[in-house]
């Protein structure tokens, strides 16, 4: 019990005197990740950005290529009806000039059938925009495998320093007031 409470009140002090009698932390990584490569040493002093810690890679990066493959295939089916809008509209423009020597029928297929692949590639952009945000939250997340040093110690100190003047203050206040 006694180093249970220790642990938790040893940073700091909030005398007269406050000061930071804890300077070091414990890291590890969450629930579920593993660290691949551990670049410090047992109490070495680390600066702030001083890579700690990498984690491992938990198939990002085949996430990403397999994302990439996904957005090429999209990308191709959105030029595949490109090129078959084209045609149904060459073939349109031929049946309009037959005019009555062609089916109403076939024109209003062809108008029917370009209409359905312009549907189709406001799809596919969809799906490209989808998957494009799959790969930026891919990349997030392969970013956040180093594990680097903050400099937290100034904010710590001047959190101490708040608490420290209004602990103070405001033993002033309820002497003022006895």
């Amino acid at each position: 019990m006694l180093f249970t409470a220790h642990r938790f009140w040893s940073p700091a002090d909030l005398t007269d005197s406050t000061t930071v009698k804890a300077p070091h932390a414990v890291l590890s990584p969450l629930i579920g990740q593993e660290v691949e490569h551990v670049y410090v040493t047992h109490n070495q002093q680390v600066k702030e950005g001083d890579l700690i810690y990498t984690l491992k890679d938990v198939d990002t990066d085949a996430q990403i290529r397999g994302l990439e493959a996904q957005r090429s295939a999209a990308e191709a089916e959105i030029l595949a009806l490109h090129h078959q809008i084209k045609n149904d509209e060459r073939q349109l423009d031929r049946l309009t000039r037959l005019d009555d020597y062609a089916q109403e029928q076939d024109r209003d297929d062809l108008r029917t059938r370009i209409d359905a692949n312009f549907a189709k590639i406001a799809s596919a952009n969809a799906q490209i925009q989808s998957i494009e945000a799959q790969i930026s939250t891919a990349k997030w997340q392969n970013e956040r495998r180093d594990i680097r040093a903050h400099l937290m110690v100034k904010s710590q100190l001047l959190t101490l320093q708040k608490e420290r003047e209004s602990v103070i203050c405001t033993y002033i206040i309820q002497t003022r007031s006895l």
